[in-house]
């Protein structure tokens, strides 16, 4: 019997013009998609105006796994949307070590939430993207998440030609 392929979405939440674009987020994002692409996996990246979209987004592209990258779903959302869609592997992709992240007012609180989910839904998972937060979500929390790092695949990049290095040089001062 063959194993079905990956089918991996990634969700960001689209900011508000004024903001400006999250290119960093989105940039991760993106670099990921590819890599797992180039190992066979399907991936895509998508932007919602907010989490009133993820269904939309989820039921069109069926994947077998979705990331919500950072913290900006309200975990009472995942109470509708786990079993609309009960198939899926759901992750909430963390971007921050902990003293970053215990910067904003709403990411313990929402992390307690996140991790009763998982309880009561075992294909929900918080996933950070460094070991440092797994480790402190193990040590403070008692809670077992998904590592899932940032991937850079090199053999999509090419070195910089002499050339472009050449041009890359700050000019001396005199």
């Amino acid at each position: 019997m063959s194993k079905k392929k990956p089918r991996i979405i990634f969700i960001c939440k689209r900011r508000p013009a004024q903001y400006g674009a999250s290119y960093g987020l989105l940039n991760s994002c993106r670099f990921l998609c590819n890599a797992l692409i180039n190992m066979g996996a399907e991936a895509k990246t998508v932007e919602v105006i907010d989490n009133n979209f993820i269904d939309r987004e989820v039921h069109l592209y069926k994947p077998t796994h979705v990331f919500i990258e950072a913290l900006w779903v309200v975990p009472e959302k995942f109470e509708v949307l786990i079993p609309l869609h009960s198939k899926v592997q759901w992750h909430v992709r963390l971007h921050s070590n902990t003293p970053f992240i215990s910067n904003e007012g709403i990411a313990i609180p929402w992390i307690k939430k996140y991790i009763e989910l998982s309880k009561k839904y075992p294909q929900f998972h918080v996933s950070p993207n460094s070991f440092r937060l797994v480790n402190d979500l193990w040590q403070s929390l008692h809670y077992k998440s998904i590592y899932s790092p940032n991937i850079y695949h090199c053999l999509l990049y090419t070195s910089p030609s002499p050339r472009d290095r050449t041009r890359a040089r700050m000019p001396s001062s005199a």
